[in-house]
């Protein structure tokens, strides 16, 4: 993956700083800085057979969504419509962005919560 090198079984670590412009004339923004670590999707078992964590189509835009978790810089319904929003410009499929979307709209308040407050 272009940007990341595997550190772990399912960690990926980001070798540079990126930016990520989504949605309307590029109105939302998100970054990733070099060192960040991130599992790219997390899919639990059985569904992890039919979609890899790291399959190239959804893995920046899951990388870009935990670097949202992560900063909080916006909040968890924006966070999870960016990540909708890079799903669809990285051309995912509608069935699998949706599914992913309901996906951490219901079971990503975990995550969100764990995750540092900004």
């Amino acid at each position: 993956m272009d940007g990341f090198e595997k550190i772990g079984e399912k960690r990926w670590e980001a070798t540079r700083d990126m930016e990520f412009f989504y949605g309307k004339n590029d109105s939302l923004k998100a970054e990733i800085d070099e060192g960040f670590v991130t599992d790219f999707a997390t899919i639990p078992f059985p569904v992890c057979l039919i979609y890899p964590s790291d399959r190239e189509d959804y893995a920046l835009p899951s990388a870009v969504h935990d670097r949202l978790y992560a900063t909080k810089d916006y909040s968890k319904l924006m966070a999870d419509a960016i990540f909708y929003q890079a799903m669809k410009e990285s051309g995912v499929n509608l069935f699998t962005r949706t599914l992913f979307f309901i996906g951490v709209a219901l079971f990503g308040w975990f995550r969100w919560n764990k995750a540092n407050t900004k």
